[in-house]
């Protein structure tokens, strides 16, 4: 299937639940913490460090537009769960939760819990987000732009990744974007906005797609996605305009982000939408992800 890019800045993406409705915020601020506890060779204070870094990318770039900003938290014991605490963590034992393998060339994975509920006004109301960084198959470090080989390199069988970067990617979908493009990982090409099908991500692209926040592939050591284009950008402000406010951000977990009950979602219905990972036949990091339904 081949699909005629679209111009620019018109080629976002908002992640959906099964019946259509895009996925959104009902507060202020998404909340996202830090677990305190980092491998060796990745300092707490660089991941705090990295994730304020990515926040305030997104924050800067939409805060003349958007009603909604990442704030993010003190490092905790967190863990990767429904439990309206959004958290990030790094893996390093296992690349993997509960009875589920995630995918070794995956940097993240980047879970939402959604409300799903056809036909309902709350139908898509984000209630979590958890972020988890592969630290099996990949070494996560600042990459200095001007001197980006500066670094120890990473260990045998891993792959360089900016943290800024792959985080301010990660934070696009907790905001509630998806791909910019068609990875493949589904039976059918995502909508843009605009309704038009997304393009094949191995097909022609318009440098507008290519160079966005939200594209999913990036090189070794890429920085450039730290930095929201227009059509990042226009995701977020035309999902939260500043002209329609959202209520305060609580900053405990009995309000605002609140936990979900019910059920969670076998791994073989899991939808694949968000995570950073790579390709190896041509030297690139690719993005790629999934979505976890919880109902409430």
């Amino acid at each position: 299937m081949m699909v005629t890019p679209q111009g620019d800045a018109t080629a976002y993406v908002r992640m959906r639940t099964p019946a259509g409705a895009p996925l959104r915020w009902t507060q202020g601020c998404a909340l996202m913490s830090p677990s305190e506890r980092t491998p060796p060779e990745l300092p707490l204070a660089d991941l705090v460090a990295a994730l304020s870094a990515a926040a305030g990318n997104w924050s800067r770039a939409t805060s003349a537009c958007s009603a909604i900003a990442i704030h993010p938290r003190a490092p905790g014991p967190r863990r990767a769960a429904p439990d309206g605490v959004g958290a990030l963590l790094v893996l390093t034992g296992r690349w993997g939760r509960g009875q589920v393998d995630y995918d070794p060339s995956a940097a993240a994975v980047t879970t939402l819990a959604f409300q799903n509920r056809p036909g309902q006004a709350e139908d898509g109301i984000i209630t979590d987000a958890d972020i988890e960084l592969n630290g099996v198959g990949f070494f996560f470090a600042i990459v200095d732009p001007a001197a980006p080989t500066a670094l120890p390199g990473p260990g045998p069988g891993q792959r360089l990744a900016d943290l800024e970067n792959t985080l301010t990617h990660e934070l696009g979908h907790v905001l509630g974007l998806g791909h910019n493009c068609w990875d493949r990982q589904t039976a059918t090409p995502p909508l843009q906005h605009d309704g038009h099908p997304a393009p094949p991500c191995d097909g022609p692209l318009t440098p507008a797609l290519r160079t966005a926040t939200m594209f999913p592939y990036a090189a070794d050591g890429e920085t450039s996605k730290r930095t929201p284009s227009e059509d990042d950008i226009r995701g977020i402000c035309e999902a939260y305009p500043k002209d329609e406010p959202l209520p305060p951000c609580e900053q405990t977990v009995q309000g605002g982000c609140q936990a979900v009950r019910g059920r969670t979602m076998r791994p073989r219905a899991i939808l694949l939408l968000a995570v950073l990972g790579l390709v190896a036949t041509c030297g690139r990091v690719r993005m790629r992800g999934r979505l976890r339904i919880s109902y409430s």
